[in-house]
């Protein structure tokens, strides 16, 4: 049985001896968009509607749920998840109109609008987390922009102001956005391999039935092969199969520099990832400025 299912924040109307649940019955029907729905509608209302921690316990618990669904049937699951421009404009409508304070929720509100893995659902969870973590210990404001703020010491690091402190969240914001951009070009990749893979096959199928198809017309022609004179017929039927061999091989010869490309382009992707995140790194430590190496 789901973990997720074993649990409930507020109330326990979803007991867990029922065989089934609603939300099992959502996910086969809508994907991970009905839990991503629910994750914003009660992110939106905290602090309104909903005084306390526990609007936000119930975001996490959907998106724990997700998390469990997703690692059974990723691709299924995700399948209707946003563009990551949609999704940062989905997040930013639902930020401003429901006027939601503080990096977390506004952070969070992203990642789960974008999330495509259990690994982006668990980000989502994080800053959730942070977020109750600071209302059961009643300081539920965002880090202040102001000199009076003093964060807990870092080792080789100078003391850091709240603004800086900001500054490196929204540094390590947009790392995330990022990796979620590189890897919707892995699933570009993937897709059109996967189309590539459909095409061959067909080709290769069909390759196969035009062979047999020449050895059947051989054998009406002339009949089955007559001993002493095997070589003959392996010989006859070669010369027959050889032009749709060619033709197969020609065809798929096509697909073969697009694999090449796309092998070229993962490559290079790679190290666009590398010097990303050590440009990330670089900017995070101009901003912190530490003492030491």
């Amino acid at each position: 049985m789901s973990t997720a299912n074993n649990m409930q924040v507020g109330g326990s109307h979803y007991a867990p001896s029922q065989k089934v649940q609603h939300w099992d019955i959502c996910a086969d029907c809508y994907g991970y968009a009905w839990f991503a729905g629910n994750a914003t509608k009660y992110i939106v209302r905290f602090g309104k509607k909903d005084k306390g921690a526990e609007g936000l316990e119930k975001a996490v618990h959907y998106l724990q749920k997700a998390q469990e669904l997703g690692g059974l049937r990723e691709h299924r699951f995700f399948y209707c998840t946003p563009t990551i421009v949609e999704a940062q404009n989905a997040a930013q409508s639902l930020a401003n109109a429901y006027d939601v304070q503080g990096y977390d929720l506004r952070q969070a509100l992203f990642v789960t609008l974008a999330a495509r893995s259990g690994e982006q659902l668990q980000h989502a969870i994080d800053l959730l987390t942070n977020v109750i973590h600071k209302v059961h210990a009643e300081d539920v404001a965002d880090v202040p922009h102001d000199t009076h703020f003093t964060p807990p010491p870092i080792n080789g690091y100078r003391t850091l102001r709240g603004d800086e402190v900001n500054m490196i969240n929204k540094l390590k914001a947009k790392g995330q956005e990022m990796g979620i951009l590189l890897e919707s070009v892995i699933d570009m990749y993937q897709a059109e391999d996967a189309a590539d893979h459909d095409a061959m096959g067909a080709i290769q199928a069909r390759f196969n039935e035009q062979v047999q198809a020449a050895i059947a017309a051989d054998e009406e022609a002339h009949g089955q092969p007559k001993e002493g004179h095997e070589q003959d017929t392996l010989a006859r039927r070669q010369a027959l199969i050889a032009p749709l061999e060619e033709a197969a091989k020609q065809e798929l010869g096509v697909y073969s520099a697009p694999a090449k490309a796309r092998l070229e382009g993962a490559r290079w992707l790679s190290v666009a990832r590398t010097h990303f995140q050590q440009g990330l790194m670089a900017a995070v430590r101009a901003v912190a400025r530490p003492d030491g190496f």
